[in-house]
């Protein structure tokens, strides 16, 4: 089972009303389990768990101006977003340089960041080649599927 699967895995746990979704192979034992109150966890205000995380995040302003601001983004400005609900690693440990900051210039299929999902740590790679103009969430923020996690300029 490679990543993508897994992905589509999370995706459609996350998308249906299941709550535990368990997968054993000869090779491999994958266990998904959603808790009801999970999302809303990792905030300081009670929020609807059914509104995206970058509109209701009142720590992280950033988002919620990007968003607003999508509608006169250049044509040269691509945003890396979420492929995955999980937890952003911006290094691969806690004493360890980030793997990208604002200027650093990225190839496609670099890696950028890291999401936990499950306890998976999961590398996103860069879609695009160019410079890192924005980061768009803090290190270990949780994030939704398809929230913007930075902006690249190509």
């Amino acid at each position: 089972m490679d990543f993508k699967d897994i992905e589509k895995l999370v995706k459609l746990t996350d998308e249906s009303g299941l709550t535990h979704l368990e997968i054993k192979d000869k090779d491999f034992k994958i266990t998904l389990k959603k808790e009801k109150e999970q999302v809303s966890v990792p905030y300081q205000q009670p929020i609807s768990t059914t509104v995206p995380v970058t509109t209701q995040s009142p720590s992280v302003a950033q988002p919620v101006e990007t968003k607003a601001d999508e509608k006169v983004k250049p044509d040269n400005i691509k945003v890396i977003k979420a492929p995955m609900v999980g937890t952003f690693y911006a290094a691969s440990g806690p004493d360890v340089e980030p793997f990208v900051k604002v200027g650093d210039k990225v190839k496609q299929g670099d890696t950028v960041c890291i999401l936990e999902a499950m306890k998976l740590m999961n590398d996103i790679e860069s879609e695009f080649t160019g410079t890192v103009v924005n980061i768009l969430v803090a290190n270990e923020d949780m994030v939704e599927y398809g929230q913007p996690l930075m902006e690249i300029e190509v």
